[in-house]
Formats: C-alpha cells, sequence, structure tokens
C-alpha cells in the first residue's frame, strides 16, 4: 500500500475507494466496507484503507467531517447520506480492527505509529460526536 502520510486517505487504495463511493453513492458498498474489517481474521491492507474511508463518510454524515473529506464524498454528505448509529457503531467497531495486531495496515504504520494513532483517535472521537 503506497502511502503518503497517516491520514484516512493517504493511500492508493484509499483514494480509489472514495473515488468508487463518490460516483456510485451506494451506501451498500459502506456498509461493506465496515462489515468486512470488523468481520474478523487478518485484516488486509485494502480492507484497513476501505475500512477508513467508509468510517470517514460516516464521521461527516453525522457532522464531523475531516478537513481532508474528498470533494466527492463530501458532495454526497451534504446531498444527505442517509448513515444511522448502527453506522457509527460499526464504525468504531471496523476502526478498532484497523488498530488491532491483525491489521497488516497496523503493521505498516510502525514507523509513523504516534502520527496514525493520532488520526485514528481523531476519527474516533469524530465518529462519537
Amino acid at each position: 500500500m503506497p502511502a503518503t502520510g497517516p491520514g484516512s486517505f493517504d493511500s492508493t487504495e484509499a483514494v480509489a475507494f472514495a473515488d468508487q463511493l463518490a460516483l456510485t453513492r451506494d451506501l451498500a458498498t459502506l456498509d461493506a466496507a465496515l462489515m468486512d474489517a470488523k468481520a474478523g481474521g487478518r485484516l488486509s491492507l485494502g480492507t484497513a484503507a476501505q475500512a477508513l474511508v467508509a468510517a470517514e463518510v460516516v464521521a461527516a454524515a453525522r457532522g464531523s467531517a475531516s478537513p481532508s473529506l474528498p470533494a466527492g464524498l463530501a458532495s454526497w454528505v451534504s446531498d444527505g447520506v442517509a448513515v444511522t448509529d448502527m453506522h457509527r457503531d460499526v464504525a468504531l467497531d471496523a476502526l478498532m480492527a484497523v488498530r488491532s495486531d491483525d491489521s497488516e495496515m497496523c503493521e505498516v504504520a510502525a514507523a509513523t505509529w504516534p502520527t496514525w494513532s493520532a488520526s485514528l483517535d481523531d476519527l474516533r472521537g469524530r465518529l462519537l460526536t
């Protein structure tokens, strides 16, 4: 996963998934990304990246958007993507999975742990508001 930084949109997988969601505006795809991350077992880089993007959409739809939210996703959110408290709960579970020992992304982020961990803490806080 080529990464340029510790943020939710800082990988090629994340950018591609964000573009896909912005284009399709498919809530089922967002749901699947969150559920795949919390399904258990080893979490691949791509699955983790998609889960972070999906969680960012949930946070934004609840009124706590990241300043780095891509314009296409911001447009979907402003048009009224319908997320529920269940989405928030599943996003929080997915975020825990991304941060777990079974996450390949967690291993890759070891070199930038403080910054990466802070970005996950920020996302968690925005999900909880």
